[in-house]
């Protein structure tokens, strides 16, 4: 058992007041329960409060966050009271000297110096801490399941703190496994394996663990019949068989040839419509089963929010509006495309949305959303919403489009995960490329075919052969089959062989840029690519991603926290950034290397 779990137990022990969020609210002070809340709100605001006591928050702020539907007086007043009782309710009132909220006429705040215990702070310290195992014994169930009060703001907010939350608890849990499986602690894994499950019955990865885990304890029986229970599960939630590394296991331990194989994440597969779908100008090139599986995520397994994630040049636009092609048959009215990248407040995003579907609010003294929303209540359509990176805030509006408008689809491209619950994400990686130089079947890799085709737009007489093929294959595993690196590199055939441009390409990211007016000013080089993301980080996570370029060809959770300092959660956040990725199979993260 860890110190720091015998601390926090201590700490549990010692404090006056212990606020536990974690799978139900529950409040003590000086050990007795608190349940005499006036009101399901009251309990919120504490909720809040507590999570957000790095900074006072404003009345107004606040007022309106829990009685939006009130007047600016009325709410004011609500919150008054509101404060009121719970300074009543932790005792602040007989102890002022000692405060839990500290309360201005402009602001207040919970106290981050008082007496205090908080599950959620403690699980989310030991993550940062790299405690894996104490942040995991620390989450005993997700954040305030079920609580409801009279604010949609608010349970939008609680939504995604929950989600938030609960992917982060799974990764912790999924790296803390990997841990007591190397190490030998086969019981330990068995319950963390457990807790993923009861969190998740169909993660798959989670039955690998526990399946690995009870073989290598001895228990083959069990290990077999939890195979049994994956299948089951999966065939009855998802309506998919298990992927080829749980079947390969399973017949591994069958066959008593088992050795520790690590957990691998498969992606789940997705009258003629109106559409504002730009024009195709040039053939989708070595992207067909990406299209198949988006496709899929929409149609087959009716997933309604479906985000294309990637770092910039991969090819998502493009993808998406040939997702958008191929589906007009399935929503009767339309396919439309809707251009976030110019906006730059969240607010702007409903106003674009009615441009795009050319709506025109009847009422126009009234807020344009709930309007648009009225009228999109009974529409089936697909919404393509593009570049969302730079609005993430705009994502409670994306999640009011689709609890508001049950026939409506909504597929997003961005370089950041939006984070709400019933997001299915299809990471976009680059196009394929030979490891080694293969002349004779260069053409099947798409890296190569895509190069090809863009070369012979610039140079019709261009084409593959035994003089350059070294060469071009050396500029696909540069760039590692980014689309917009390809596109790049292939404008410099006008004027350089192929020879010279892997050579630059090799020697400077600048080289990667072309003055080519139908691309959008952030695509016309690298380094503006480069820009836009940069731009989307704090600065600790740019010093992160700085120290990380060291590693070359991919590194360790271990390794990154060695040399970085950096936690899981940073680590993570910069994957849902998609500054870094990482591989389910072994759980290494690795940068493309044009980022690198």
């Amino acid at each position: 058992m860890s110190l720091a779990y015998l601390l926090t137990v201590y700490n549990i022990i010692m404090s006056w007041l212990n606020l536990s969020f974690l799978g139900a609210f529950q409040i003590t002070l000086n050990h007795q329960p608190l349940t005499h809340f006036r009101s399901a709100n009251n309990q919120g605001l504490l909720v809040y409060l507590a999570l957000k006591n790095d900074k006072p928050l404003s009345r107004e702020v606040l007022a309106a966050l829990f009685w939006p539907e009130e007047t600016d007086k009325d709410a004011r007043n609500n919150l008054r009271q509101a404060i009121y009782q719970l300074r009543k309710l932790l005792g602040d009132l007989d102890k002022p000297e000692q405060p839990y909220l500290l309360v201005t006429r402009q602001t207040v705040q919970f106290n981050p110096d008082s007496d205090y215990t908080l599950d959620v702070q403690d699980f989310l310290q030991a993550v940062d801490d790299g405690d894996l195992a104490t942040a995991v014994s620390h989450y005993h169930g997700d954040f305030l399941p079920g609580f409801t009060c009279d604010s949609l703001e608010f349970e939008s907010w609680l939504r995604q703190e929950r989600e938030s939350l609960h992917t982060l608890a799974l990764e912790a849990m999924l790296e803390a496994a990997r841990d007591c499986l190397r190490n030998g602690r086969y019981a330990q894994a068995q319950t963390i394996a457990r807790q993923q499950l009861t969190l998740e019955p169909w993660r798959e990865q989670a039955h690998r663990q526990l399946m690995q885990a009870l073989a290598l304890a001895g228990d083959r029986g069990n290990a077999l019949a939890q195979y049994d229970s994956c299948r089951e599960v999966l065939i009855e939630e998802l309506g998919l068989e298990p992927a080829e590394d749980t079947v390969s296991l399973y017949e591994d331990i069958k066959a008593g040839q088992y050795a520790s194989v690590d957990a691998a994440e498969t992606l789940l597969p997705p009258v003629k419509a109106k559409h504002n779908l730009p024009a195709n100008i040039t053939p989708l090139i070595g992207r067909e089963l990406e299209l198949a599986r988006v496709r899929q995520l929409l149609t087959q397994d009716r997933q309604r929010l479906v985000t294309i994630l990637g770092p910039g040049g991969m090819g998502k636009t493009r993808l998406a509006i040939a997702v958008g092609r191929a589906l007009l048959e399935n929503y009767p009215q339309g396919v439309y495309f809707v251009d976030l990248a110019p906006l730059a407040q969240p607010d702007e995003i409903s106003q674009t949305i009615a441009a795009a579907l050319d709506y025109q609010a009847p009422d126009r003294d009234q807020a344009l959303f709930p309007q648009l929303l009225t009228a999109l209540r009974q529409h089936q359509l697909l919404l393509i919403l593009d570049n969302f990176e730079h609005l993430l805030a705009g994502a409670t509006m994306v999640n009011e489009l689709l609890q508001t408008c049950p026939r409506l689809s909504i597929l997003v491209t961005s370089r950041q995960r939006l984070n709400l619950a019933g997001e299915n994400r299809f990471e976009l990686g680059g196009l394929a490329f030979p490891d080694r130089l293969t002349p004779e079947d260069a053409m099947a890799y798409t890296a190569v075919q895509f190069f090809v085709a863009n070369g012979r737009r610039i140079r019709p007489d261009f084409t593959l052969t035994e003089s350059n093929i070294a060469d071009i294959v050396r500029i696909c595993q540069l760039v590692q089959g980014m689309p917009l690196g390809l596109l790049l590199s292939a404008t410099w055939l006008e004027m350089l062989r192929p020879a010279e441009i892997a050579a630059e390409v090799e020697n400077s990211l600048d080289f990667l840029a072309a003055d080519l007016s139908n691309l959008p000013p952030r695509q016309r080089s690298m380094q503006a690519v480069f820009a836009h993301s940069w731009q989307q980080m704090t600065p600790g996570e740019q010093i992160i991603l700085a120290k990380l370029s060291v590693f070359r060809g991919g590194f360790t959770r271990e390794a990154a926290m060695a040399v970085t300092n950096a936690n899981l959660r940073q680590l993570l956040s910069l994957v849902n950034k998609s500054l870094i990725q990482r591989q389910m199979n072994n759980g290494r993260f690795f940068m493309h290397e044009l980022l690198r």
